[in-house]
């Protein structure tokens, strides 16, 4: 039973783990975007990458 438990555990942080992964690194990105002059559609897919980060943490870890 424990190995279950452990098993589901591991499997729960390696989603919640690769659904962080592209929101931290688009986030890093958009903050630094004054230092990198970035152009207005690219800041635009920052974002829908945001969200999308957010829905997929929410969707993998439910």
């Amino acid at each position: 039973m424990k190995k279950i438990f452990a098993t589901k555990r591991n499997v729960f942080l390696v989603r919640l783990l690769l659904g962080q992964i592209p929101l931290v690194v688009s986030t890093y990105l958009f903050l630094s975007r004054q230092f990198l002059n970035f152009s207005l559609v690219f800041q635009f897919l920052l974002v829908i990458i945001n969200l999308a980060s957010i829905l997929a943490t929410v969707y993998l870890t439910r």
